[in-house]
This record gives structure tokens, sequence and C-alpha cells, in this order.
């Protein structure tokens, strides 16, 4: 069983980090440190039997614009001497 006192001692490092940093990525690195380990903790009592829902939020995805991707040779028949048709599997 992980000792919560040592648990909570690593948390004060964290956020003594992240309140001193400059830098975004270093204080969401310790925030993301933070939060594995209250996952730690909540998790060991929820394994002892109290109930304590562990609820994490979603992860923040990069966001990116729904553009429809086409391709060049979209539409357009292939001419050569030996083509069939437009498919693929004609030849």
């Amino acid at each position: 069983m992980i000792a919560v006192a040592h648990v909570l001692d690593e948390l004060q490092k964290q956020l003594a980090k992240a309140k001193n940093s400059s830098d975004e990525q270093e204080i969401r690195e310790s925030l993301a440190a933070m939060q594995s380990l209250c996952g730690l903790v909540l998790g060991a009592k929820d394994a002892a039997g109290s109930p304590s829902p562990v609820i994490r939020p979603p992860a923040a995805a990069p966001s990116v614009p729904a553009v429809p991707v086409s391709s060049p040779m979209e539409g357009k028949l292939l001419e050569e001497e030996d083509a069939n048709g437009g498919s693929l599997f004609d030849f």
C-alpha cells in the first residue's frame, strides 16, 4: 500500500514546481503528475472497499478542423489504351 503522507509530499513538490515555472509545458507535466498521484490514492481507497469514484476529465485533444480531403484524381476517368472504364477493377 502506498503511504498517503508520501503521496501528499510529492503533490506539494509538484505544486511548487508548477507555481515556480513559467513554461506552459512544464506546468502541464506537473499537473499531469499530480493527477496521477491523486489517482494512486483514490484507486487504493477504491480497492479497500470504500466508495470513492474516480472522475477523469477527457484529455485535451488538439483542435483540428474537419475539412474534407479530395484527391486530385477524384471524378476523372483514366484514359489509357488498355483501360476499360473508371473502376480500379476494370481491366
